[in-house]
């Protein structure tokens, strides 16, 4: 099942990739013996019984005209060497980059935020006439991340989208695609966010 429906909330389970990793290097304290009840439960997850697989995942909630990203994947390069497939997966879901308005970090480790940056500026560069807002929220370091990427002064990207915002031959491709000048930036507006409910 990739999705179920909650009230009037649609979540959407997005998989970015599948990969296995040794139970030894992972958990080397762990006696291999001690798995034993859990490979009988779960069978699939154990493969060859020295290897677990898992998934990165990110779920997309949509209702009505909102939809809000959680976690945006590990990027071009997983454990085993295989790139991240969030963008594709989202879309054979119906879910385009520019649909989401709000994305929320669980927490900033590789695996739920790589992808942070193409991400920012695949929205961004899609989104015709006029780029939207993106309103992001997750823990501590969450503003600095995003102003890292984006800033006008310090982001490490601020090449690109000011290439795009003011080269003669980005703004005419822009036009031609049904945008209106004079082109923004990222319209990106982060937040730092401790445990608890956001509205």
């Amino acid at each position: 099942m990739t999705s179920v429906k909650v009230g009037n909330v649609e979540i959407i389970s997005l998989l970015d990739m599948s990969f296995a990793f040794p139970l030894a290097g992972a958990f080397p304290s762990i006696e291999a013996d001690a798995w034993a009840p859990y490979r009988n439960l779960y069978p699939e997850m154990f493969g060859s019984g020295e290897e677990f697989a898992t998934n990165a995942q990110c779920y997309a909630l949509r209702s009505g005209d909102r939809t809000i990203l959680v976690d945006t994947g590990m990027g071009t390069q997983g454990p085993a060497g295989q790139a991240g497939n969030l963008l594709p997966d989202m879309r054979s879901k119906g879910i385009d980059p520019e649909s989401v308005d709000t994305v929320v970090f669980t927490h900033h480790h590789f695996d739920h935020d790589a992808d942070f940056p193409a991400f920012i500026l695949t929205r961004w560069d899609q989104m015709v006439p006029r780029d939207k807002e993106l309103h992001v929220y997750g823990p501590t370091l969450t503003e600095e991340f995003t102003n890292g990427i984006i800033d006008e002064d310090i982001g490490l990207f601020r090449h690109d989208w000011k290439a795009r915002v003011g080269h003669v031959g980005s703004q005419i491709t822009y036009r031609d695609r049904g945008g209106e000048l004079p082109r923004s930036k990222p319209l990106v507006i982060p937040k730092d966010v401790g445990p608890g409910v956001i509205v």
